[in-house]
């Protein structure tokens, strides 16, 4: 008998190639296998012969009415032709290269065929024989270099010499919303005989996910709750000296967040809240409010950023803005000395070291702090749900905030962040101006240098992005670099992209700033919080290889002062959606709700690799609610000592980082 336990190869027909390319796929144990869920299923639809279904692929239903003729062409090929009734027409059906099928097709069989019909002739190519309902539903799988056949053959070898699988959701939930048993389950994911079997499973599997995905949230919410701490003074006085010290307004949204900040500041448990909104809506300055609140009540912060580059960045914003309330900031990079990063980690220990800025790498250092208040995540999308559980453990008296210029679609922000606040800001400072956007094709090419030209005649500076390719993306960098140097006067060009070393790409930025060049040449390197003020223009190659969210983030490395500001998208697909609504708008919301209709939740949940989570969140979020009901009622069962099932048990001990027995 077969363990679920087993490795694959076990099986006939996975050798040692096969078996490397599951497990690319994350493929190792039976039990992977089976629970790795089909990407689609093709559906092979029975239609009728008729003009409305000329040319397409299709399946006709009926028997065959005449006689198998067997014809060779060329004295090789074997073919066979015969006559087939379907429920409105006779059709002459050709089968090129089957001639082995005239010993198993009789005059009166009922069949299902699958091919392409041609009305002019009235006749069928036969392309594949359907002895039964289930071939006439094929699962997709959709891994690299494997045949879905074969997988399917596979799994049919496991189904006749396996136990039964242990149920892993209450039975109370199954019986609740008549749920598919986790046996009868794998079978119709699948081996589904009809279309109802794939919605009874994919019902199934949405419901889980969400659950599973609740469980884990609101367990985080809990641990949040259980992490108390000494409340804080808001320091009102001290917020008002500063903001009124500033030489500009703040936005209503900006005043918005840090009043949420001050009553959070304010809380006996952990603040655990996230900042959300537009490149350059002012999000690091409400960020240093929480900062000076942590402060002025003697406690620590951190500023952790996604690069050294930016953490660069923003040390020197830090120890600029708050310079009136004399802060002590230390940078800490992986490119620091060991002495220097020595004295810095002894400083944070004694307490001489109020705010530090670093990178998320910190998170991995054996750091002790004196009185850590603060945590602020910059570019929290590069941030997922375990170093969130991370901090939350490793930190568990301290406040979290964290920044994003990615915004997530209100609804489906209820599910990836259920376990924080959520602070949006829509507003900009008033005295930036509209970026605008223009789409060019290659064949206006010309029109980019003469306005990069003119821009950098003008003493300003501009980003030319190029996308990573697979290869040597510094070639196609290079290829960048040399068209505008042969089409743009006065170029002076440097190149940054990600294999360069931090150092490297310190020097080239600081260069950049200092202006020694006025044309940067770049990979998405610089799409996350690259402030160069005398940027004005960003000049993107193949816009189309480039995803909304990556384009919008690189548009906003422009317009960081008052200055007009620029950005070209320049594609041969001019016709391509994205691009056009880029060129439209430029209010992230709307992007993000456009970019959640082309991609999917599933995408903005990093789940898309899990199997089919093909989510549609309109329409899948009544079972959300449902889900997410169900799970805060086995979390409540769970803080009264109730017995809960060992699947909710292990999730939520998985979430609390508890040691649970895995079944």
């Amino acid at each position: 008998m077969i363990d679920i336990k087993d490795n694959i190869n076990i099986l006939k027909g996975v050798g040692e190639k096969t078996l490397a390319k599951f497990n690319d796929a994350n493929i190792f144990l039976i039990k992977d296998l089976l629970l790795y869920a089909p990407k689609k299923y093709d559906i092979l639809d029975v239609l009728e012969p008729n003009l409305q279904t000329d040319g397409l692929d299709f399946v006709i239903d009926g028997y065959i009415s005449s006689q198998i003729i067997s014809r060779k062409i060329r004295n090789s090929v074997d073919n066979i032709i015969f006559y087939f009734q379907t429920k409105t027409t006779n059709v002459k059906v050709l089968a090129y290269g089957r001639g082995y099928l005239r010993f198993s097709l009789k005059k009166g069989m009922p069949l299902k065929i699958f091919g392409t019909y041609k009305a002019l002739n009235n006749s069928f190519t036969l392309k594949e024989i359907i002895f039964d309902d289930k071939k006439s539903i094929n699962p997709v799988y959709g891994i690299k270099g494997i045949n879905d056949n074969l997988i399917t053959k596979l799994l049919e070898d496991v189904f006749k010499d396996i136990p039964n699988f242990k149920e892993t959701l209450p039975e109370k939930l199954i019986s609740k919303y008549h749920f598919l048993g986790i046996n009868l389950f794998l079978k119709k994911m699948h081996f589904p005989d009809g279309k109802e079997d794939i919605t009874n499973v994919f019902r199934r599997k949405k419901y889980v996910t969400y659950f599973n995905h609740s469980i884990q949230m609101e367990a985080l919410s809990l641990l949040v709750l259980e992490n108390n701490k000494e409340p804080k003074d808001g320091v009102k006085d001290k917020i008002i000296e500063f903001t009124n010290s500033l030489p500009y307004e703040l936005t209503k949204s900006q005043k918005y967040a840090i009043n949420q900040i001050v009553l959070d500041s304010k809380k006996t448990y952990v603040m655990n809240r996230l900042i959300q909104g537009d490149v350059g809506s002012g999000k690091t300055l409400v960020a240093m409010v929480a900062i000076l609140i942590n402060m002025l009540n003697n406690y620590q912060s951190i500023l952790m950023a996604p690069t050294e580059i930016l953490a660069s960045q923003h040390f020197k914003n830090i120890e600029e803005t708050l310079k009136q309330f004399n802060p002590n900031v230390s940078l800490l990079t992986s490119s620091l000395p060991m002495a220097k990063k020595n004295e810095i980690i002894r400083n944070l220990e004694i307490g001489r070291i109020n705010i530090l800025v670093t990178t998320q790498a910190a998170l991995y250092h054996n750091i002790h702090y004196k009185n850590l208040g603060l945590l602020v995540i910059d570019e929290q999308h590069r941030f997922g749900v375990k170093d969130r559980q991370k901090l939350l453990l490793e930190y568990p008296h301290t406040d979290a905030l964290y920044l994003s210029a990615t915004p997530i679609p209100r609804t489906l922000g209820l599910v990836k962040f259920a376990d924080m606040d959520i602070s949006s800001m829509h507003e900009k400072p008033h005295n930036r101006k509209k970026i605008i956007t223009k789409l060019y094709s290659l064949v206006n090419i010309s029109e980019v240098y003469h306005d990069i030209e003119n821009r950098i005649n003008r003493g300003e500076q501009a980003f030319c992005v190029g996308a990573l390719i697979e290869g040597d993306n510094y070639l196609d960098l290079k290829a960048i670099k040399e068209t505008i140097e042969k089409n743009v006067e006065n170029a002076k060009i440097q190149i940054i992209h990600g294999a360069l070393s931090p150092e490297d790409k310190q020097k080239i930025m600081i260069d950049f700033i200092n202006k020694k060049y006025n044309i940067l040449v770049s990979t998405t390197v610089i799409e996350v919080g690259i402030d160069v003020k005398n940027a004005t223009g960003i000049y993107i190659f193949n816009a189309e290889r480039f995803g909304i969210s990556t384009l919008h983030q690189l548009r906003g490395r422009v317009g960081r002062n008052d200055k007009e500001a620029f950005c070209a998208l320049i594609s041969n697909d001019i016709s391509n959606e994205r691009l056009k609504i880029l060129e439209k708008t430029d209010d992230c919301f709307s992007l993000a709700d456009y970019d959640l209709k082309l991609r999917g939740p599933g995408e903005f949940l990093g789940e898309a690799q899990s199997g089919f989570l093909n989510l549609d969140f309109e329409t899948d979020y009544k079972i959300y609610t449902q889900a997410l009901e169900d799970a805060r009622n086995y979390l409540s069962d769970y803080k009264m000592g109730k017995e809960v099932t060992s699947h909710v048990l292990n999730l939520i001990e998985k979430a609390l980082n508890k040691k649970a027995k895995l079944n």
